[in-house]
């Protein structure tokens, strides 16, 4: 018998990857858009019925949660600038109506997808808000109101990326790159591809309730090796110059505090990212369900060079 899944988000960077992947699984998949140029841009196939919603009220989450057996929740927020209200009303309210319209509905199961900023809620809005969402869920599960998942992506890569990957990737293949950033602090990373055969077998799979669950590849990256990398495949030296520490703060600093003109992403969470938070790579997931990353990063990196004309 096929399952209804719904999910939210479903024309971002993640979702609209997503949805041909459930889609392939032969069950119901309803894609939640806010506009429905989305969708056509997207490209779903016919076999997906599109929802247009913003998740804006108790009753339109209701409507959307009515009949469903799974709701993969990725609307929100999809970066860490940005301050608490802003992150709160775009991405915990929304989150918080989604699943109490689950538990009135009897959702059979709530799979958010969160983020691994959550491990470090000091750091960020964005962090602290993804922290406050998985707690609210996790409440729920352990109030046995609802049956809920939360999965933890690392830093997800592949075509068409935005955030700050694309931009170190970016300022990595100037061949005249002037300086270079040292850091010994470690952070995981995970395709996009991947990610999204992740979230299916979590679909699939009935030993993940009440827990958060990293998404990475295995391996652990420092941003002194990716910029080696980077070089190494361009045929560019290392750059001689290490900016100081102080002085990639102080620029992070000036760049949140004229972000509103300029729209630029760096801040001061790109700087604790990159300085103060260290990931460790972790295989539960895997363990639990059997899933075993694909894609290596040193073999996508062509792919996600090209925009930058390397």
């Amino acid at each position: 018998m096929a399952v209804k899944i719904l999910v939210t988000g479903a024309a971002g960077y993640i979702g609209k990857a997503l949805i041909p992947r459930l889609s392939d699984t032969g069950n119901e998949i309803f894609a939640v858009v806010r506009q429905s140029a989305q969708a056509e841009k997207a490209g779903f196939a016919a076999t997906v019925t599109i929802v247009q919603s913003d998740l804006g009220s108790p009753e339109a989450c209701n409507n959307l949660c009515r009949g469903m057996d799974v709701i993969i929740h990725l609307a929100g927020m999809a970066h860490a600038n940005g301050d608490v209200i802003t992150h709160r009303r775009e991405s915990l309210e929304p989150l918080r109506r989604m699943a109490e319209a689950a538990v009135r509905n009897g959702v059979g199961k709530f799979i958010y997808i969160s983020s691994v900023k959550a491990q470090w809620p000091e750091h960020s809005a964005y962090g602290k808000i993804r922290k406050e969402a998985e707690h609210l869920l996790l409440t729920l599960f352990r109030n046995g109101l609802l049956n809920v998942c939360v999965l933890r992506p690392c830093m997800v890569y592949g075509r068409d990326m935005k955030g700050n990957l694309r931009a170190l990737l970016r300022l990595f293949s100037k061949r005249w790159l002037p300086f270079s950033i040292k850091s010994g602090a470690t952070f995981g990373m995970i395709s996009r591809s991947d990610c999204c055969r992740a979230i299916v077998c979590a679909v699939e799979n009935e030993k993940l309730a009440g827990k958060c669950w990293s998404l990475n590849d295995g391996r652990q990256y420092t941003l002194n090796g990716i910029t080696s990398m980077v070089r190494e495949h361009l045929g560019y030296s290392m750059p001689r110059l290490i900016l100081p520490r102080s002085l990639i703060y102080t620029a992070a600093w000036l760049s949140e505090k004229i972000s509103p003109i300029t729209g630029w992403g760096f801040g001061i969470g790109t700087c604790r990212t990159i300085y103060e938070e260290s990931f460790d790579a972790d295989n539960a997931f895997g363990e639990i369900t059997g899933f075993t990353p694909q894609d290596s990063f040193t073999q996508a990196l062509p792919e996600l060079l090209s925009p930058f004309g390397s």
